[in-house]
């Protein structure tokens, strides 16, 4: 779900920041968390979708839900693309960002292919979206970042 891709990039966005020390960590946090739910652009009925669209609507035609958008490659592109005009770190935030909702989205009973077109070997879980455990994961991840943040400023 949205909300729990957002609530987990944040998460992930001040972990990586407070590691990291950056000192110019707004576009970097704003640059991960929005590539946390960003490969939901495939579905033109996701709030990122909707926010897209019709770049949605063509991406979903072409690649369907959990294609190709869903895999290693996006992000991949997009850090050396980063890293190749100087932007490194904030292909880092992208490719954090993005990693987040794949890994995310592979514990989940749809799984993805994350090698595709190369593999069609899908890795999946056991949790069932919009169940009982990722309303407990979403609300497990604000607690945690109320207390990282409580804790951090």
């Amino acid at each position: 779900m949205f909300k729990t891709h957002l609530a987990l990039g944040i998460l992930v966005s001040v972990l990586v920041i407070n590691y990291l020390q950056l000192e110019s960590w707004i576009l970097f946090g704003i640059t991960l968390v929005f590539a946390s739910v960003l490969p939901d652009i495939d579905i033109s009925k996701s709030k990122v979708g909707k926010k897209f669209w019709p770049l949605s609507s063509i991406i979903s035609f072409l690649f369907g839900h959990r294609g190709f958008i869903h895999t290693i490659f996006p992000p991949i592109i997009a850090v050396s693309t980063a890293t190749i005009f100087g932007y490194g770190t904030l292909g880092l935030a992208f490719l954090t960002g993005y990693g987040t909702h794949l890994i995310s989205d592979i514990v989940t009973v749809q799984g993805l292919m994350p090698f595709f077109p190369l593999s069609k070997i899908k890795a999946s879980g056991f949790i069932i979206t919009g169940g009982l455990i990722e309303h407990t994961v979403f609300f497990g991840a604000l607690i945690f970042l109320l207390r990282v943040v409580m804790t951090t400023f």
